[in-house]
């Protein structure tokens, strides 16, 4: 019987299972409205699961994974996405073209401490920042670990340019951004601690199109540069009312150019112009659909979904822009 126990672990190990999105809809509209269209709540992603039984799961019953404490969303070009998740200490991977999912701990030089920054290039590499190990580990498109590029501090935020194939890295207790060049080589850096324009006083998130948008946490204001890392414009002031900041975290950008920005202690998102001129806010404080609790970062992707950590409600909460014309087309 020995042969039969082996056919069975063989069959076990070579049958993939094929895993789906855990999704709640919404259960009523909720829309926002602005000079591009409105804003509307989809729902809220919280974890993954195996869409049908494989082999394995036959013996130890279908596999599902729940968010703990996502820190950082990144969706590629194929539409693959990947989470920073601080409370497992790991990075959730997930590929919808062949429904695969990949719980990322390790690499080669040991576990991930403290995973909060997640970026795909145009070939569908993975960069995780380990803001602990001073790392940004790099992982092909199949989720192997390919190498590490050191020498940070504390490293946050990264975005990656999909046009130069630029990393863009921050570093907060340095007060620096690194431009790393697409064969992993330090290209420049600039920042420096001050609250001159152009300094920083930690700085976390970063977004890019077609400029960088930093978030310059303790100087209680988003900073824009261009890619070559040349001061643009600043806006931003610590205050309590709306377009004040009190712990901005997460920005993004959509291609008219209005800014995001998430405020964890309010629990919020603020929408500003290029300008710097306030806009709207979307959510509030709480636990219901389109509330915060202490929310994180910010992506918006190719197709202008918006997905928001909300960190401590243990999900992703998405949104979709809907043009004008969007509408239009609809009706």
């Amino acid at each position: 019987m020995k042969w039969v126990s082996l056919l069975i672990l063989f069959f076990i190990s070579a049958c993939s299972s094929r895993w789906t999105i855990l999704y709640q809809n919404p259960s009523i509209t909720h829309s926002w409205y602005h000079q591009s269209g409105k804003i509307v709540y989809d729902g809220w992603l919280y974890g993954f699961k195996e869409r049908d039984s494989s082999m394995r799961s036959i013996f130890t019953g279908r596999a599902e994974v729940r968010l703990v404490k996502p820190l950082a969303f990144a969706r590629g070009a194929d539409g693959r996405i990947a989470i920073a998740d601080g409370g497992c200490r790991c990075v959730h991977l997930f590929v919808p073209g062949d429904e695969r999912y990949i719980s990322i701990f390790k690499t080669e030089r040991g576990e991930l401490l403290s995973p909060v920054g997640v970026a795909f290039d145009k070939r569908n590499r993975l960069f995780v920042s380990d803001s602990l190990s001073g790392r940004i580990f790099i992982y092909d498109n199949e989720g192997r670990y390919t190498g590490s590029i050191d020498g940070f501090s504390r490293p946050t935020g990264i975005a990656c340019d999909m046009v130069t194939g630029t990393l863009y890295v921050v570093d907060t207790i340095k007060n620096l951004v690194s431009a790393i060049g697409d064969n992993g080589t330090l290209l420049f850096t600039f920042g420096g601690r001050g609250e001159r324009p152009g300094e920083f006083n930690f700085p976390s998130y970063i977004a890019i199109l077609e400029r960088l948008y930093i978030t310059d946490a303790m100087n209680f204001r988003i900073q824009i540069f261009s890619r070559d890392g040349l001061f643009i414009n600043t806006f931003g002031h610590h205050g309590n009312g709306s377009g004040d900041f009190s712990m901005p975290k997460g920005v993004a950008v959509d291609r008219d150019g209005i800014i995001y920005v998430v405020d964890s202690l309010f629990d919020n998102v603020q929408l500003f112009n290029e300008k710097g001129e306030f806009l709207l806010t979307l959510g509030a404080r709480g636990k219901a659909e389109a509330e915060f609790w202490l929310p994180s970062c910010i992506f918006i992707d190719p197709s202008e979904v918006i997905y928001v950590c909300d960190t401590y409600n243990q999900r992703i909460q998405v949104f979709k822009l809907m043009r004008q014309r969007d509408e239009k087309d609809i009706h």
